[in-house]
């Protein structure tokens, strides 16, 4: 759907993308909030700074993604295949399932 696709600074905000395929895709500075996203694929998807807040990210894969600087606050990782991602400069205390 999504794939290897420039999303830099676009707005998924409240969308139901269960099961997308985001994989390789530049979502830079993207703004996810309370987006639903279960099952998504994001393996080696760019996610910097982008943000997640209240988003429902569970059972996606994340293997490889960059999620530097992102904003999870309250976003759901449970079950999330977390692999490789990079994790820098994002606070995961409020996370559910995240742990770095």
């Amino acid at each position: 759907m999504f794939v290897n696709a420039n999303l830099q600074e676009t707005s998924f905000e409240e969308a139901v993308l269960g099961n997308a395929n985001f994989s390789g895709a530049d979502l830079w500075n993207a703004r996810m909030r309370g987006a639903q996203l279960a099952r998504a694929n994001f393996r080696d998807a760019t996610l910097v700074g982008a943000d997640l807040t209240g988003a429902v990210l569970t059972q996606a894969d994340l293997t490889g993604a960059d999620l530097t600087g992102a904003v999870v606050e309250g976003a759901a990782f449970e079950g999330a295949i977390l692999e490789g991602t990079v994790l820098d400069g994002v606070r995961t205390e409020t996370a559910k399932g995240l742990v770095p």
